[in-house]
């Protein structure tokens, strides 16, 4: 079965891009939002890329968009891709290391990495001028995910500091690596996962295992409060805000869900199972689904509008 792994809203909104297929084998895709009977472009094809991070990453003006590849010896570079010309640059060209795209910095020519360059996956900042990449965490242990926040001024990221490798909390620093600090911990010998950052700064999704199975919520960062939105015994995953913070998508045991931030009331959406989604706006989801399909649902109308998955090989 060739699975969409990912897939990710160009800051314009006029586009898709997704990654499909084996993990031997991918096809990195792109849909045109303005036209889903269009058939979607190929950009490249018979990709490699390995766990852990599968992430496309658009640039701000939506023209590229940035990918792990696998070199062939079972380590990752990063590489940029041109949407309109399908040109393929090599932004990353470390020896025998991993080095994944995760996040592009929301006012200037930089990006989140993960790179185990000279130990443990930890946090780096890639310039896209310079080709320069600055390590700026430090854990013995791989850091499990990162965001920036809606300035662009702090960082949230998910790393272990401790001796207990069934351990990891919730860190804030600045953007330049200084100024760490612990923000929430709920319990030793837990998960706590930061999966995204609110637009109005507020609050963070979080996931974590301190009650026995993994439950999503936000954490309030004006008052340092926690409030979960899916119960302990079901295993959820937060995926993200809405561009205006007012929802947050979460993904559980039933399939895609969106919950208003301020009440947790839920809103499943409807007529599909979803396996993953983001937010294509403040009223529109875009999904996948488990028979491959990639579709865009409407909470104004409850509809859902199928893509055309049907490419020019015929796959």
């Amino acid at each position: 079965m060739k699975a969409i792994h990912t897939l990710t809203v160009s800051p314009s909104g006029q586009h898709i891009a997704y990654l499909k297929g084996q993990p031997e084998r991918l096809t990195l895709g792109l849909l045109d939002t303005l036209n889903p009977d269009h058939e979607p472009v190929e950009l490249w094809t018979d990709l490699r890329c390995s766990q852990p991070y599968m992430a496309v990453v658009w640039n701000a003006d939506s023209t590229a968009v940035y990918i792990a590849k696998d070199n062939d010896n079972w380590f990752h570079d990063v590489w940029r891709v041109d949407v309109k010309t399908h040109e393929t640059t090599s932004v990353t060209g470390y020896f025998h290391t991993n080095t994944y795209p995760i996040m592009m910095h929301p006012k200037r020519p930089e990006m989140l990495c993960m790179s185990d360059l000279r130990g443990e996956l930890n946090v780096r900042l890639l310039n896209l001028d310079s080709g320069e990449m600055r390590k700026i965490t430090d854990y013995a242990t791989p850091v499990k995910t990162a965001v920036y926040s809606p300035d662009g001024g702090q960082i949230a990221y998910t790393a272990n500091a401790t001796d207990n490798q069934h351990n990891a909390d919730m860190y804030i620093m600045n953007a330049d690596g200084f100024n760490k600090r612990k923000e929430l911990s709920t319990l030793a010998g837990t998960f706590d996962i930061v999966r995204a950052w609110s637009s109005n700064g507020r609050f963070l999704a979080v996931d974590s295992n301190f009650e026995g199975g993994w439950r999503s919520g936000i954490y309030d960062l004006r008052n340092a409060s926690l409030k979960w939105f899916t119960p302990a015994w079901e295993k959820a995953q937060a995926l993200g805000f809405s561009p205006d913070s007012k929802h947050l998508l979460i993904n559980t045991e039933n399939g895609v869900a969106i919950y208003e931030t301020r009440s947790a009331r839920p809103h499943t959406i409807s007529s599909v199972t979803a396996n993953h989604a983001v937010w294509l706006d403040n009223n529109q989801v875009v999904f996948t689904t488990g028979e491959l399909e990639i579709g865009v649902y409407s909470m104004k109308t409850h509809r859902v509008e199928l893509f055309n998955m049907k490419s020019a090989s015929g796959e």
